[in-house]
């Protein structure tokens, strides 16, 4: 072989080396880069799963909220109803009160128009017994 065709072929070795330290370094570079990524989707997958458990949860406290929110306006329409109940027998009981206070005043009225009565006629008595007796 020549000279020059050693010369060139050398240049192409060198050059082929070349080419291949810089294929290694970007495949360096790529698996890295690789590496890299493969965690950050092992984190994106945590996270997802992570979200799907806070979801669940998330669903069964409004499922629980709603849940009490019928409960508690069962109990509100139970109170209504037993608050009406009891203002209705409040009220028979005040007209119950409001007879038992009127009886002794009528007994009261009653008694004292009887001994006043009783006193008119015993003084008109008197007076007509004199009036005979004169």
């Amino acid at each position: 072989m020549s000279e020059q065709h050693y010369s060139q072929l050398s240049e192409r070795t060198q050059l082929h080396a070349g080419m291949l330290q810089k294929h290694g370094e970007l495949i360096e570079k790529l698996d890295g880069s690789l590496r890299v990524m493969a965690e950050s989707i092992r984190l994106i997958e945590k996270r997802l799963t992570d979200s799907d458990g806070l979801n669940k949860s998330i669903h069964d406290l409004a499922l629980s909220i709603a849940l009490h929110s019928k409960q508690v306006d069962h109990l509100s329409e139970r109170i209504d109803s037993r608050m009406a109940l009891i203002e209705e027998r409040q009220t028979k009981q005040g007209e119950r009160i409001g007879a038992l206070e009127i009886k002794p005043a009528k007994k009261w009225e009653i008694m004292v128009s009887t001994i006043i009565t009783g006193l008119v006629t015993a003084g008109i008595g008197i007076i007509i017994g004199y009036l005979i007796n004169r």
